[in-house]
């Protein structure tokens, strides 16, 4: 709890934040970014960047209207 709430600030989230959630669940950055969402009450929009073509990934991104986007380099 103490690492997610540490995140959280660190980033500066609030309630009016909108969260990209594009890892998968397994991952340890997908679960940090959902415990973040949940404790600052920030939205979470998940995306499969593995199964969209590039051009839909960045529709969906604008679409949303994200504010914090977390990507982890491959």
């Amino acid at each position: 709890a103490a690492q997610v709430r540490s995140w959280a600030a660190r980033l500066g989230l609030t309630a009016a934040d909108r969260l990209s959630s594009l890892g998968s669940v397994a991952s340890d950055t997908a679960l940090q970014d959902l415990g973040a969402a949940l404790a600052t009450g920030a939205s979470l929009h998940p995306l499969d960047v593995r199964r969209l073509a590039r051009e839909t990934v960045l529709d969906r991104i604008a679409a949303a209207r994200l504010t914090a986007l977390h990507l982890t380099p491959t």
